[in-house]
């Protein structure tokens, strides 16, 4: 049973207990009333969310695509030096798309928060062999990953936005805690 399913489910049963609760009420039950409720919003939440924007990024997913979008955080290197950045798309294949998007790049550097990166390449689905790694990328609201066939075309911006150095500010807050952490030498 797919997550969203279970949460369908899942709703609709606390919802009717949650009815049977109300015709039954007492002292006791309030309590009993609220988790309920709560528990049918985060169910009815799930849903919508899944339907919402895990759906329409996952119907992104294209073995060539034209991207342009914003670079919104530098990830830093995986194991094979390859360095990952977090993107905000603009546009897919000449079409608005408003989707995170982790890519990929051996050849870009330099890149910053708020510069434009335009390229042609393959946009896949993150996580998809693992559960595990697929429930990571969710929580982190970034359901597919890219690569360039062919390079990146990067246009700096002039000047930062507010949002460009609270990003800054994060990643600099970050960095200093992770480096005062044990086993982080």
């Amino acid at each position: 049973m797919t997550g969203e399913k279970f949460a369908a489910v899942s709703g609709c049963v606390f919802a009717a207990v949650s009815a049977v609760m109300l015709i039954f009420r007492d002292e006791k039950t309030d309590v009993y009333l609220c988790a309920f409720s709560a528990a049918v919003l985060a169910c009815l939440l799930f849903v919508i969310k899944t339907e919402t924007s895990y759906k329409p990024a996952l119907r992104q997913v294209s073995e060539n695509s034209y991207v342009s979008a914003y670079i919104v955080e530098d990830l830093g290197l995986n194991s094979k030096g390859v360095r990952r950045y977090c993107i905000k798309t603009e546009k897919i294949n000449g079409r608005k798309a408003n989707f995170n998007i982790r890519l990929s790049s051996s050849s870009l550097s330099g890149a910053e928060n708020g510069d434009k990166v335009t390229f042609s390449g393959r946009i896949f689905q993150l996580g998809e062999q693992s559960a595990g790694m697929k429930n990571y990328y969710m929580s982190k609201n970034m359901f597919l990953g890219a690569y360039s066939m062919s390079g990146i075309h990067l246009q700096k911006r002039g000047s930062r936005t507010i949002y460009g150095h609270i990003i800054n500010l994060r990643q600099k807050l970050s960095a200093s805690v992770l480096r005062f952490l044990p086993g982080q030498e």
